[in-house]
């Protein structure tokens, strides 16, 4: 299986979505360095979520950061603020934070990682730096 999610602005965006892409892309690139052999799954979470609370916008981020994923798109471990366990390598899991504000924007970007010896590894690979980019059009 496979699971992947990428914001992409459609029409008139305003500087708010690009305020939110960008905390978004900071949660995912932190907990993405945090998974690794011997972190804990709630430690994984919470790299994410700390970014995400850290710029003011964590009551809109009410899911957990991800999930793991082999046969079937939603597996265990999930990946929460207090899962049981340790990353361990050979485990394959989403990172997907989101920030969620009603009536204003949404933004989830997902990335599924494989823990190897090294660290990890990020089986999907779609570009999610074009967000600045965007900003100057």
């Amino acid at each position: 299986c496979s699971d992947q999610t990428v914001t992409i602005p459609i029409g008139d965006v305003k500087g708010k979505f690009f305020e939110v892409y960008n905390v978004v892309r900071n949660a995912q690139r932190a907990a993405i360095l945090s998974a690794v052999p011997g972190a804990t799954l709630g430690a994984v979470d919470l790299a994410a979520r700390g970014v995400i609370e850290s710029a003011g916008f964590g009551d809109y981020f009410g899911h957990a950061t991800g999930h793991g994923i082999g046969i079937e798109v939603h597996e265990l471990p999930v990946v929460a603020p207090k899962a049981p366990g340790v990353v361990k390598e050979g485990m394959t899991f989403t990172i997907e934070p989101g920030i969620y504000i009603p009536g204003e924007v949404g933004v989830r970007l997902e990335d599924v990682v494989y823990i190897n010896n090294d660290g990890n590894e990020l089986i999907t690979r779609i570009d999610k730096d074009f967000g600045a980019s965007l900003q100057h059009l």
